[in-house]
């Protein structure tokens, strides 16, 4: 029906910024609970284990409430890798980034900027299936070799993702910042290119 596929065709902008609004919620979701729960659950995990060496040393047998469990563990290992993430970011220099990244030729850049998109990509897809592996391994059996190879994996991965991110901040910065905006040009017109092959499929 022809109709009904001009309807649709007309719903798509609506549905698109509901979807997009749902999206910037998860986000702010995901930034609430790194900074109110994430850090709570973990004061919380360490006392249990406190508590629980001490039972432990002192022989005695704790309640189950007030027992350190695995999925304690995972809480520890997530502030574990928040700390390594702080740590790369600590050391790493946004302004010679910044400089040596605003003396490279124009098109260097652009190619910069599409790998530095596509490596994000990548990593996004990765890094989920990392997360839900080291989650399975510290519930499941924490006491393994693979468990301290997820949790070495996914160390390494958010430092990866993060170092990519922060070259594509300092990229995006010095395209807008750029005195004749020509990068940032190539930026807009790299995007409509993207949009170019999004729209054009059936």
């Amino acid at each position: 029906d022809v109709d009904t596929q001009m309807q649709e065709f007309i719903q798509v902008p609506g549905n698109l910024e509901a979807l997009s609004w749902f999206g910037f919620w998860i986000c702010v979701d995901s930034f609430l609970y790194m900074t109110t729960i994430l850090p709570i659950r973990f004061v919380w995990s360490c006392w249990l284990l406190i508590i629980t060496g001490i039972s432990k040393a002192m022989r005695r047998n704790s309640q189950n409430v007030h027992r350190f469990h695995r999925r304690h563990l995972y809480q520890l290992i997530q502030v574990l890798q928040i700390f390594i993430v702080y740590m790369f970011l600590h050391n790493a220099s946004i302004g010679k980034l910044y400089h040596w990244i605003r003396g490279q030729a124009m098109i260097k850049l652009y190619v910069i900027l599409a790998m530095v998109e596509i490596f994000d990509r990548l990593f996004s897809s990765l890094g989920q299936d990392c997360l839900d592996s080291m989650y399975w391994n510290t519930v499941s059996r924490p006491g393994s070799k693979r468990f301290l190879v997820s949790v070495l994996v996914v160390c390494v991965y958010a430092s990866l993702h993060t170092g990519i991110l922060f070259v594509h901040v300092a990229t995006l910065n010095v395209a807008m910042n750029s005195a004749d905006q020509a990068l940032l040009t190539l930026l807009i017109s790299g995007n409509f290119a993207e949009i170019k092959s999004t729209v054009f499929k059936k």
